[in-house]
């Protein structure tokens, strides 16, 4: 009994494989004309699917055949999608590829079916194939519960990744010589296979056992984030040797947190009781893009902000960096707390707080680090203009005149600085020398 059996399967594939890989002629008319039947896609034909059965038709004639209508006459459980095709012209001499698709019910039985082939045209009339039967089996070779898991789910540019395929064979029979292949032939994939290689084979599985395979993956250190289909193909052969194909794809995503650096670029405050401005660096020292950045100066119990307090930066690439600008009113040390809003590349939102130190000096660091040059400097000036302003007015009470009064001020106060300079030529410097030590020794 089981040697009829192992019989009947060795003949019903070999019929398959003569009836799908092999040229048949299925209408020959002497010097006319002849249709070929080429193949059915896919094979074996099985129960609940879509088939696509292919045909040639050659022109034996010297002279054209015009406007030539094929059908495809079917019976359940075949259906036919498309039942004609029109052929305007044939050549002498010249063949044609055509063809059709049908269904097979699914609720039909296994087992031989006919189909035929009709032809028509004006100048050679009608032709009916005789009728040839399409062996019509279920599914076989059957894998399901297809699941993929990537280890880490969101990889960073640079680092590692385990890509898992998972399944099982849900057939009465053995799966024989499964291979699993990664594509990732595709120079935008930034991927490379590592240590296992991109391709995997199994040699069998068991009815309804389950099988999984690993791939060791490494990301470019300068991928960007995104997400990536990486193709794979399975391949496979049934009990009896059956060839199966299945194509999946693999999401695999490719990003990480971006990394910054805040910093205190510059200041021109010191001192509490003071206000000034204060310049904030931030610098994108990641490997993915920060979007739609903006820096947020807060206030505390140590500072106020007298300018804007929010700066938006925009948008910062790796190793790119911008400044904000504020203005703050001191009143006690302590730190800036400013709050770091922004996006990464898949639009997730992240808000970060941190602190910089201000700082902040007595008036005896301030001037031991000469900090109040600017401010000194200043004073000075507006000493100078005050002076200025009441030598005028002098001038301009004695003279009576805006004008007389300038030329009195300027003229004073020249004067005065000749005679400050006068004093350190060499007769002035002997005489005040001289008058210095006779008041010392009196003393």
């Amino acid at each position: 009994m089981k040697k009829i059996f192992i019989i009947s399967i060795i003949l019903m594939t070999l019929l398959l494989v003569s009836l799908v890989e092999a040229r048949v002629t299925v209408i020959s008319k002497g010097e006319d004309l002849k249709i070929d039947l080429i193949k059915f896609d896919p094979s074996p034909v099985s129960l609940g699917s879509e088939t696509e059965v292919s045909f040639e038709i050659t022109n034996l004639r010297k002279e054209t055949i015009p406007n030539s209508n094929i059908k495809l006459v079917t019976k359940f459980p075949l259906e036919p999608i498309q039942t004609d095709v029109d052929i305007p012209s044939i050549q002498p001499g010249e063949t044609l590829p055509f063809s059709f698709k049908f269904t097979s019910n699914e609720n039909a039985q296994t087992g031989d079916y006919i189909i035929s082939v009709q032809f028509y045209s004006p100048a050679l009339g009608s032709f009916t194939s005789e009728p040839f039967s399409v062996p019509v089996i279920t599914k076989r070779g059957s894998i399901s519960g297809l699941g993929f898991s990537v280890n880490p789910e969101t990889v960073s540019p640079g680092d590692r990744a385990q890509v898992t395929v998972n399944f099982r064979n849900t057939e009465l029979s053995s799966l024989e010589d499964v291979v699993l292949k990664l594509d990732l032939s595709n120079t935008t994939l930034p991927f490379a296979p590592v240590q296992t290689g991109t391709e995997q084979t199994i040699k069998t599985i068991n009815p309804g056992a389950s099988a999984s395979v690993t791939f060791d993956l490494i990301v470019f250190p300068d991928a960007a984030s995104n997400v990536y289909r990486v193709p794979l193909s399975l391949i496979y052969y049934d009990s009896t040797g059956v060839k199966f194909t299945k194509n999946e794809v693999i999401g695999i995503v490719v990003g990480a947190k971006p990394k910054y650096q805040l910093d205190l670029e510059d200041s021109t405050v010191y001192q509490k009781g003071k206000s000034g401005k204060v310049v904030l660096s931030l610098s994108n020292i990641g490997p993915t893009d920060m979007k739609f950045t903006s820096l947020t100066l807060l206030t505390t119990d140590n500072y106020d902000v007298i300018s804007k307090s929010r700066v938006y930066v925009g948008n910062l690439k790796p190793d790119d960096f911008e400044t904000a600008e504020f203005n703050v009113y001191v009143k006690s040390p302590g730190e800036l707390k400013v709050q770091i809003e922004y996006k990464d590349t898949f639009n997730n939102d992240y808000s970060e707080i941190r602190g910089l130190t201000l700082p902040v000096y007595d008036k005896v660091l301030i001037n031991k680090y000469g900090l109040t040059t600017t401010e000194k400097n200043g004073q000075i000036f507006t000493f100078i203009l005050i002076l200025l302003v009441v030598v005028i007015i002098i001038g301009w009470v004695k003279t009576r005149s805006l004008g007389d009064g300038i030329k009195y001020a300027f003229s004073t106060i020249f004067g005065m600085i000749i005679k400050f300079f006068k004093q350190f030529t060499p007769t002035n410097i002997k005489k005040n020398w001289k008058t210095f030590k006779e008041f010392a020794k009196k003393q």
